[in-house]
């Protein structure tokens, strides 16, 4: 239990979901309370709330954001409770097509709108490669001179936008874990979105499921792509540019199962870009 903050006695219910950073629970029907780890405190709650804010009021298909708390010591946000169902949880072999395209057509929507008031996408990019420890230090400059060489912009990014942050509700999709939420350019968050559809398809799994979700895995990237670039009038050159940005960007996150692979990306997107600075040796 704890104080609400004027929402009310908070009382927790059933567990829903949990990550790294915090764990959500049921409070009624009508809401659940997003509740950091003890590590995170009640300053990093309220700007994470008033940027849920700020892209609820905007108009994004979101939940909306009730008010900051506190309960068992912990620092929360009360968002709109969503009943529905991860889009992750729902991808078959034969809906893969039309889910792919209604993600696609949900970040376009996203992409269309500015974000003035948001956090710079730009800076945040810059701090993440260089926080990622794994990267060699030719692979680090080649990531941050492509950084610098590419446009800004000033739309809404979502910054973690894959199927399991997309809930699909009775009234329509709607767009969960807004926390990294910046104003920048909306290919960055395209190719991030790729990236981590791509890591997934690599993940490893029991051999008698592997190769059919890897396949849909792929599938579902194709088909997000096309119409990602169908719709925004984009060429693939222009997703592309972003990946050795995203790749070196992810490694900061230490997700240790994705660590080579991640390394094995930026290598490749180092060779095959104009920087060339170094072989990258120190990655081993």
């Amino acid at each position: 239990m704890g104080t609400g903050g004027g929402l009310g006695e908070v009382v927790l219910g059933k567990r829903i979901a949990e990550g790294r950073m915090a764990e959500l629970f049921a409070l009624d029907e009508s809401r659940v309370v997003k509740l950091f780890r003890p590590d995170w405190g009640m300053d990093e709650a309220e700007s994470e709330a008033r940027r849920a804010r700020l892209v609820w009021e905007s108009g994004v298909p979101t939940p909306q954001p009730l008010g900051v708390v506190e309960a068992c010591g912990r620092a929360g946000i009360v968002f709109e409770r969503v009943h529905g169902r991860e889009m992750a949880a729902a991808i078959r072999p034969w809906n893969v097509r039309r889910l792919a395209r209604s993600f696609a057509d949900l970040h376009v929507e996203m992409h269309s709108r500015s974000a003035p008031s948001l956090p710079d996408q730009r800076p945040l990019l810059e701090r993440k490669i260089r926080h990622a420890d794994a990267l060699p230090d030719a692979w680090r400059d080649a990531a941050l001179c492509s950084l610098a060489a590419l446009p800004t912009g000033d739309v809404f990014c979502h910054g973690d936008f894959h199927p399991k942050n997309v809930m699909m509700t009775r009234s329509g999709a709607t767009i969960i874990d807004c926390d990294c939420v910046t104003q920048g350019n909306g290919l960055a968050d395209a190719a991030r979105s790729i990236l981590i559809l791509e890591l997934a398809a690599r993940y490893r799994r029991p051999p008698v499921v592997a190769s059919v979700v890897s396949r849909t895995i792929r599938r579902f990237i194709r088909e997000y792509r096309s119409r990602y670039m169908e719709t925004t009038g984009v060429g693939a050159q222009d997703v592309g540019a972003w990946r050795l940005v995203v790749a070196a960007g992810r490694l900061s996150e230490r997700i240790e199962v994705e660590r080579g692979i991640l390394l094995g990306m930026v290598r490749k997107a180092v060779e095959a870009s104009s920087v060339g600075v170094g072989d990258g040796s120190a990655a081993g």
